[in-house]
């Protein structure tokens, strides 16, 4: 391995480091495996307008970034090649090199006599940032003399505030060395310098706090969020900002135009949006004692009267019903659209956020083997959808139009029998169909999230691309079946998730898709338990694992860094020792296990790492053939670019390694 790197991280350092324990991780071709996936385009919409779609395309090399355009069909099929509409090395100023996608809306403004069409792009080369403006109908650049907004912190997103102003967040330094996230509003073609700051936001550990500062000098009084913080603007001027802090709490704020900032308050175990000027919220967790409002319900609430105060008068617009879930919330400053799985199937809702509040008519199927993702606005008014599966890049979808599957190439949805007669539903992405092939199962089975397939480059890249079969496994305790799925694989009910995995590992075998040693199992956070609980129980049925930032030590996990706390939510804050011992991974390995690689990060503020470090252990004691790493940072999802780079290297390098037949 010596003289490989990574983004500039050496393999032969992870090994002399003794990260990694293994004789048969061959990671030789890691940093091709990374060009590959860099290589490939990354696609992302920006709007339909007068029958044409237009995207930003990232070619992966500097000067290749470019916004193109395509004529589309009615069901948003797209008709034609792409072509070329602007250039990043056509901006003035100094070359920006690739284009990097943020965040973008349409803006109509009268130009010429005519309907003109004005995105916003962030874009990122030369170790600058900058936010530029494109005229679509003209196929030019329009900004300041440098070519855009510079930014002199880090650009997080930009969206428009009325036809006059940009909306720009960063991230910064303040003046006691401390990060900051800045929203601040730029009048068209100035300087992002002569900005105003319309809020400041400390980037620290703490929770979201009530308030939130109105300038730079208030920086001490901000609010405190670190994990993400979302800006975008409804047609009324309303602001909205969707935070989250690392510690999993959210808070929505609210701004109307010539007021100040509002923090909406939604009850606890809600998730809030705002969209154009009210808000909408799902229910999370257990179902409400007081509304009696089940998981995975929408509700439409008036905007607060003042500062500070709960939404009113909730009412109920989506309640699943058996067998339904509501998968995922999208959003744009006026748009707001449902994605529901109804028994497996996918389709999306529009939702009307006007004073009726009532869901639209207009709903779309989505094919097997793909998940819903985003919003993409149109001048008519109804917007596109975007989903992708394993293989296949973001697609636009029409609510309402008809879908032409069979140009859909993808994945099926199929289902297992687990051992006391449940169907488990999984989803197959087969690289052909000439018999057994590696396969790779993802799993997570907790908390009721909805999990499906979504394009990942270098899933593609470092495995589909070399003939092998990927599965996602929707075990109970996922919500992808709804509450009373979700609530079947919680706390000591876990071992039914165990059950599930085994039965999608069956169903791999009886299909012909793969044979028992060539399964693998790849799990992270919730799911690492969910997948070690189903190796250990048995391990006879797969061929190797990958288990990343996980739990595996439930017996004795009180005497853990925010173990406690971990105990609970999962669900078993009074149940006895001698109890969690049947379902901790840890506890139950007694034999040897097939080849397991153990990962985590050193600053996993979720999960203390010496879970990880405790089942390495175990599995050297029991002889099982392991690896353990454990990253200097990355945190609990092991993020940031480096990291990701090394994590997914590792990751498929060692199941090539693992799984026979993966590496021909």
């Amino acid at each position: 391995m010596t003289g490989h790197e990574v983004l500039g991280v050496p393999f032969s350092c992870l090994t002399a480091g003794g990260l990694i324990e293994s004789p048969w991780v061959e990671c030789e071709d890691a940093p091709a495996l990374l060009a590959d996936s860099a290589a490939r385009p990354a696609v992302r919409y920006l709007v339909v307008r007068d029958g044409s779609v237009y995207r930003l395309a990232d070619g992966g090399t500097p000067g290749r970034g470019r916004i193109e355009r395509a004529v589309l069909d009615d069901d948003g099929s797209v008709t034609g090649p792409w072509a070329s509409v602007l250039e990043t090395g056509d901006l003035g100023g100094p070359r920006t090199g690739r284009l990097v996608w943020r965040a973008v809306e349409i803006l109509r403004t009268p130009h010429a006599g005519r309907s003109g069409a004005r995105v916003l792009v962030t874009l990122e080369g030369d170790g600058r940032r900058l936010v530029a403006e494109a005229d679509l109908a003209e196929r030019r650049w329009v900004g300041t003399a440098e070519g855009g907004y510079r930014l002199t912190g880090e650009a997080m997103s930009a969206t428009w505030r009325g036809p006059h102003a940009v909306l720009v967040t960063d991230r910064t330094t303040g003046p006691g060395g401390e990060a900051l996230w800045r929203v601040r509003t730029v009048r068209r073609h100035d300087r992002v310098e002569n900005a105003h700051v319309e809020a400041v936001f400390r980037d620290d550990t703490a929770s979201v706090a009530a308030s939130v500062a109105a300038s730079v000098a208030a920086a001490s009084t901000a609010a405190s969020v670190t994990a993400s913080v979302t800006v975008y603007a409804s047609a009324d001027g309303t602001l909205w900002v969707r935070a989250r802090s690392r510690d999993g709490r959210r808070a929505l704020l609210m701004k109307r135009p010539d007021a100040g900032w509002w923090r909406v308050r939604p009850n606890r175990g809600y998730e809030a949006y705002g969209v154009g000027d009210r808000v909408f919220v799902v229910r999370n967790g257990t179902p409400d004692p007081v509304l009696g409002v089940a998981p995975g319900t929408l509700l439409a609430c008036e905007p607060p009267a003042a500062p500070g105060l709960t939404p009113s008068g909730p009412r109920v617009l989506f309640r699943p019903e058996t067998g339904q879930a509501l998968a995922r919330v999208l959003v744009t400053g006026d748009d707001l659209a449902l994605s529901v799985l109804d028994h497996g199937s996918s389709e999306i809702r529009l939702v009307t956020p006007g004073p009726a509040g009532e869901p639209g008519t207009a709903r779309g199927a989505i094919p097997a083997g793909f998940t819903p993702q985003a919003l993409v606005a149109a001048d008519d008014g109804a917007p596109f959808v975007t989903a992708s599966g394993f293989s296949t890049p973001a697609r636009l979808v029409r609510p309402g139009a008809p879908l032409r599957t069979p140009e859909w190439p993808g994945s099926r949805a199929l289902l297992a029998t687990a051992d006391d007669g449940v169907r488990v539903p999984y989803t197959l992405h087969q690289a052909g169909s000439d018999g057994p092939r590696p396969t790779v199962v993802l799993v997570y089975g907790g908390f009721g999230a909805v999990i499906g397939p979504r394009h990942m480059p270098h899933l593609e890249s470092a495995w589909i691309a070399r003939g092998c079969n990927v599965a996602i496994a929707n075990v109970r305790g996922g919500g992808e079946l709804g509450p009373a799925w979700a609530s079947a694989g919680f706390g000591l009910r876990m071992r039914r998730a165990f059950a599930d995995l085994h039965a999608v590992a069956d169903a791999l075998v009886a299909t012909g898709a793969a044979r028992r040693e060539q399964i693998g199992l790849l799990g992270a956070s919730y799911g690492a338990l969910v997948a070690a609980g189903a190796l250990v129980s048995s391990p006879r049925r797969f061929g190797a694992a990958v288990l990343q930032s996980g739990i595996y030590d439930l017996e004795d996990a009180d005497g853990l860094a925010g173990g406690p706390m971990l105990v609970t939510r999962l669900g078993l804050g009074r149940t006895a020792r001698r109890e969690r011992a049947g379902i901790s991974p840890a506890a139950m390995l007694d034999e040897r296990l097939p080849p397991t690689l153990v990962m985590a990060a050193e600053d996993d503020a979720v999960v203390d790492p010496e879970h990880s470090r405790l089942f390495a252990r175990a599995l050297r004691r029991a002889g099982s053939p392991s690896a353990q790493v454990v990253l200097p940072s990355g945190g609990h999802y092991l993020a940031g670019p480096d990291v990701q780079a090394v994590t997914n290297s590792l990751t498929f390098a060692f199941f090539r390694s693992a799984l026979p037949g993966a590496h021909e």
